[in-house]
């Protein structure tokens, strides 16, 4: 709720200004993989110790600095090079990104588009801007719902107050 207004939607719209549209079919895709491993790391953050929780959050961000730094180029050869048409495989890959953005938004906390952008630049080749505006549209969406109501319902507690305040600013 508090990205969608102030980010994503504007900056969605900016990256189509400048050429860089979002391949919806794709977003689609991705969307699903979201929604699930949103679903799988709320459930998993439960079972961990705070301490445990500290230093996967840690280690993730290490490691998606090593994957960006270590990336392969792209060449203007990913899915939004033009019309996405997605076979069998890329629409498993896509769900996949979708889904370790939405396991590290649900286990972590940490913003699925982090995730999804290291590995739509690093594993199936799309261009950087390409890879911000599809990020900036799956999270436009409100598919970490699922995992608040997960910690909501699973004792962690939320401080509603300032959930209300954060939104609000």
């Amino acid at each position: 709720a508090v990205q969608v207004l102030p980010t994503s939607l504007p900056g969605v719209l900016e990256y189509g200004r400048k050429g860089h549209s979002v391949p919806w079919r794709s977003v689609a895709w991705l969307s699903l993989g979201f929604f699930a491993g949103g679903c799988v790391g709320a459930l998993s953050a439960g079972q961990l110790s705070d301490a445990l929780l500290r230093w996967l959050y840690v280690s993730y961000l290490v490691l998606l600095g090593i994957v960006t730094l270590l990336r392969r180029e792209s060449h203007g050869k990913g899915i939004g090079s033009q019309p996405p048409t997605p076979d069998a495989m890329n629409v498993v890959a896509l769900a996949g990104v979708g889904f370790a953005g939405g396991a590290s938004s649900g286990l972590l906390g940490i913003g699925g588009g982090l995730a999804m952008t290291a590995l739509l630049v690093s594993t199936l080749g799309v261009t950087q801007h390409q890879a911000h505006a599809i990020s900036l549209a799956v999270t436009m969406l409100p598919l970490g719902l699922p995992a608040v109501w997960v910690y909501a319902h699973a004792g962690t507690g939320l401080p509603w107050p300032v959930v209300a305040g954060v939104v609000a600013h």
